[in-house]
């Protein structure tokens, strides 16, 4: 009767190992998606303080405004071409890579100034470089 008091205890202690490696698993996990997400939505956030930022009606520094009245302004969005990408990056308080690029209503890629988008080459835009020039 000894033997198997001891041998069901055993089971016991194997089940409870069990329980708590997946209770570690499941919180490391949890932490790992959490971040994720975290960071999906700070991405979300930046880009849409951004965008606002080129509105006409949001910003008072003109240098960057290339929408004038729900219209795209092209020559101050290709004179954007022209500037440093660490300089817009700084001047809009923009903390990640990133990559201003336009699409028409169908989803197709609209060059601006004979290029895939104002930003980081190490972007791309549906395996297009942001950047690249058009040829």
């Amino acid at each position: 009767m000894a033997k198997q008091k001891r041998g069901q205890s055993w089971s016991v202690d194997i089940i409870f190992g069990v329980v708590v490696f997946a209770l570690i698993i499941g919180i490391f996990y949890a932490i790992i998606s959490s971040d994720r997400m975290g960071r999906k939505d700070e991405l979300y956030e930046e880009s849409k303080s951004i965008s606002l930022k080129f509105n006409s009606e949001s910003t008072s520094s003109s240098e960057y405004r290339f929408v004038e009245n729900g219209a795209i302004n092209k020559e101050k969005l290709a004179d954007l071409t022209n500037k440093d990408i660490d300089e817009i990056k700084e001047d809009l308080g923009i903390k990640n890579k990133f990559c201003i690029y336009i699409i028409d209503q169908d989803g197709n890629l609209i060059p601006i100034n004979n290029t895939a988008g104002i930003g980081y080459s190490d972007l791309n835009l549906s395996g297009t470089p942001c950047g690249q020039e058009f040829s």
